[in-house]
């Protein structure tokens, strides 16, 4: 069996650039995010057994935007990592901005783990349930140095301005099912977010 130390060390160690030489979805000037790490999950969403590693450089147009790495210890229990951030946009992104940005995220990971991982068989999953707008893609990953892998998933969705995103790498099939319980809590937070900033009737 794969050791997922050695999985989660080497996505540690990446850094992912979002924005100028990375990700190219935005069609029109806009104002920068505003990171929001404090909607994204943490160990303290998961089930004994998750830690928090070393987050990943990500950035979206230029801004910081902290992507928290959470490693799991029973590969047999859920996602041995998971991959979770969020951010606010200047305005409310619609249906095909936020599909636009799966499809491009789904891309991005594809070339930027290349060195390390083959991430292939990406596939449209309805995301029916998660976010007013969402894309979500289920993929395969193995890695290069091993030959070993197994299933992953990913989902970008939004509600209002607050974008969030989740992914998880799996070893015993329920990637896309585990993301699914995963990303509905990073939903659930953007959703009080936005209703609390809703202009009262």
């Amino acid at each position: 069996m794969i050791r997922t130390g050695k999985l989660a060390g080497v996505l540690a160690g990446l850094v992912l650039v979002i924005g100028s030489g990375g990700l190219h979805v935005y069609a029109q000037d806009v104002q920068p995010v505003i990171a929001r790490p404090d909607l994204a999950l943490s160990a303290r969403d998961l089930p004994p057994g998750y830690e928090e590693i070393e987050p990943l450089g990500l950035r979206v147009r230029g801004v910081p935007v902290e992507a928290r790495v959470l490693r799991g210890t029973d590969p047999a229990l859920g996602p041995v990592l998971i991959l979770s951030w969020a951010f606010q946009e200047a305005t409310t992104p619609d249906e095909s901005y936020i599909a636009r940005l799966g499809r491009d995220a789904a891309h991005f990971l594809t070339r930027y783990f290349q060195s390390v991982m083959h991430l292939s068989d990406w596939d449209d999953l309805d995301p029916a349930g998660i976010g007013g707008q969402a894309a979500l893609f289920s993929f395969h990953y193995e890695l290069l140095a091993t030959g070993r892998g197994g299933d992953g998933a990913l989902a970008v969705f939004s509600r209002n301005d607050v974008i969030g995103v989740v992914a998880t790498f799996n070893l015993n099939g329920r990637a896309t099912t585990d993301l699914r319980q995963y990303a509905r809590i990073v939903d659930s937070r953007l959703a009080r977010e936005t209703a609390l900033v809703q202009p009262s009737r």
